[in-house]
């Protein structure tokens, strides 16, 4: 890590290897990861199930909630195009993150994202591949080839790109929050059908993610053609339908309301996969 110097990921200062524990220094983040931001926007409306599950953090005091506002999504695009500005220059460095999730990446003072959380991470060297021995890997964030055959590659962290996507858009949500079964997430991942938009995620920003969600690595986009991609207009990137399906809530243009008000929203990207991210 001490190799990295970009805006968008974490810096290491240095190691401490004076008796035990071992300790890494590394830059404070003084507004904790992006997992729990986007839980003060949500919290007071979540189930206590959904608030808190195994592992996780505390879920956010009620003074602490964020109200939601007009500039939030524009905030929002802004974290999607600095993660993505973050992972092509380790794909750049050639190395591999595999647990790049919401929970994963920290807000400086002024809430720039940095990716960090590199336990999982390897350095490529000269190969495109990786491929684990074992150990436990984040389900509901991993490309099915890592889950079947541990082949971990950039564009696999594409794929947990994706799933960054859904959660910021999310407000926090995990993805696949209805299955709680490795074997269940595996079977929706191989039936070729998303994941629901999010309700209130723009069409362009879901177009993104079921690009990320190719069953085929080959297929996804790099993150060079990501940054490329997410360097339109925020008003391209943003533009909600002006009009919904009778059989839509309006909430379905709304974020923060519940998952389900999503499942009709695109209905015709949630089968299949796009081919192209242009």
């Amino acid at each position: 890590m001490s190799q990295f110097n970009h805006t968008n990921v974490v810096k290491l200062h240095g190691i401490v290897t004076i008796d035990e524990p071992l300790l890494i220094v590394m830059e404070l983040m003084p507004n904790g990861d992006l997992k729990n931001y986007l839980d003060r926007f949500t919290a007071n409306r979540r189930s206590p199930r959904q608030r808190r599950s195994p592992g996780s953090t505390p879920p956010p005091s009620p003074g602490s909630l964020l109200p939601i506002t007009p500039s939030l999504p524009h905030q929002l695009l802004s974290f999607c195009r600095q993660v993505a500005d973050g992972m092509e220059y380790l794909a750049q460095k050639r190395f591999v993150h595999r647990d790049l999730a919401t929970r994963n990446i920290f807000l400086t003072k002024d809430f720039t994202c940095k990716i960090g959380d590199f336990g999982l991470a390897r350095d490529l060297g000269g190969d495109d591949l990786y491929q684990s021995t074992g150990g436990k890997i984040p389900v509901k964030w991993t490309a099915p080839e890592a889950l079947q055959y541990r082949h971990f590659t950039s564009a696999s962290d594409a794929w947990s790109y994706g799933m960054v996507l859904f959660e910021i858009w999310s407000l926090g949500h995990r993805p696949f929050d209805a299955c709680s079964i490795e074997k269940d997430v595996m079977e929706l991942i191989g039936s070729n059908v998303c994941q629901p938009p999010p309700p209130g995620c723009p069409r362009e920003m879901y177009k993104l993610m079921t690009l990320c969600w190719n069953n085929k690595a080959s297929n996804r986009p790099s993150f060079s053609h990501i940054c490329e991609y997410l360097n339109q207009s925020d008003s391209k990137l943003l533009k909600l339908p002006a009009e919904l399906p009778s059989t839509l809530s309006p909430q379905a243009t709304q974020l923060g309301a519940s998952l389900a008000e999503g499942k009709g929203l695109y209905s015709d990207l949630q089968y299949g996969y796009e081919e192209s991210i242009v």
